[in-house]
């Protein structure tokens, strides 16, 4: 009895097509095509009355179990054609990834979205002391010269900010080692797709209360400044408050950042959404914009807080740069759609 997996990928390999000229005839991804044939996920039903169309057979044939199809030529059913392995293609020097592998993905992708994540929280926090001595500094508080006092600040801020670096470069070439799939050079076999869903659909709770999470604190980091200010607090307190909101942002972020992070290895894998075969080109000029958009983003960041001393409302920099940034990631996108 043949199932409708088993019937596309004959009729495909019937008709001498590969797994990527089908999905160009139907409009979808080869990824698509390469789950229907697993029987891992069942086309839509416009595609099933554009696949009768496509292979000049029924409905009926392709969706009824019973119905066999009568095989003149071609590969049969028991020489070995259907042993197909999940993803496969025509297409030489595509690396095929099993299920170990994606364990072994998966379970180093926590420690490098943690380090990540960490490195960027590192960053934000990197001027909080520098905050705390000047706003205690200008009340006498620590009987120090404030050229002392901005200097010790400026050190720690370098040091944080030169662990982050140091963190992102030792990540980066720890992440090496699955460069492949960073690339999408690779095809999944049908055991290693299931365990990734498997995953997906555990963590997905955990991605949601970390967002929601973050989200919040982030919004409600400002409070303290704003009600300093209203209260008319002497500006210690307003610096104090200050270097509590970027504690909270950058707690804020590292959830944020960690949680996305993991959630982006599970599409990494099965190459959707973002990481979509047909979204590669877009991604890598998101990424090359991304290099150069966000250090100059840093720059600005820093040369106004230290020109103008407005801690308290430089940092409203990044949720705009978050903004501008995104809409210029979908410009690009869609233009190249």
């Amino acid at each position: 009895m043949m199932k409708l997996s088993d019937k596309i990928m004959y009729l495909r390999k019937k008709n001498g097509w590969s797994q990527e000229n089908l999905a160009e005839r139907l409009n979808v991804s080869r990824q698509s095509v390469s789950k229907w044939e697993s029987g891992a996920s069942v086309p839509d039903l416009d595609k099933i009355l554009l696949l009768s169309q496509i292979f000049q057979v029924t409905t009926d044939l392709l969706l009824k179990d019973e119905m066999e199809i009568h095989i003149e030529d071609g590969p049969s059913m028991d020489d070995g054609a259907y042993d197909e392995p999940y993803m496969e293609d025509e297409r030489p020097f595509v690396r095929r990834v099993s299920r170990q592998e994606v364990e072994s993905f998966l379970d180093a992708g926590k420690g490098f979205a943690t380090r990540i994540a960490a490195g960027v929280a590192l960053c934000i926090f990197s001027p909080v002391i520098l905050i705390v001595l000047l706003g205690v500094g200008e009340n006498g508080i620590i009987p120090l010269p404030e050229l002392l006092t901005v200097g010790v600040g400026l050190i720690v801020l370098l040091i944080l900010v030169a662990i982050a670096v140091v963190i992102f470069i030792v990540t980066g070439l720890q992440m090496r080692e699955f460069e492949y799939i960073e690339k999408g050079d690779f095809e999944l076999e049908k055991q290693a797709v299931a365990l990734v869903y498997e995953h997906r659909q555990i963590y997905e709770p955990k991605f949601i209360v970390g967002i929601a999470v973050g989200v919040a604190v982030c919004i409600l980091s400002v409070v303290p400044v704003i009600v300093a200010a209203i209260a008319g607090a002497p500006d210690m307190v307003i610096m104090l408050c200050t270097g509590c909101l970027l504690i909270f942002v950058g707690v804020a972020v590292f959830l944020i950042v960690n949680v996305s992070m993991r959630r982006g290895y599970f599409n990494q894998l099965l190459q959707e959404g973002d990481y979509a075969p047909e979204n590669k080109e877009a991604n890598k000029r998101v990424g090359v914009l991304g290099g150069i958009y966000w250090p100059m983003m840093t720059m600005i960041y820093l040369v106004y807080s230290f020109v103008s001393g407005n801690w308290h409302i430089s940092w409203l920099i990044w949720p705009v740069a978050g903004v501008v940034f995104a809409g210029i990631s979908t410009v690009l996108t869609k233009e190249h759609s």
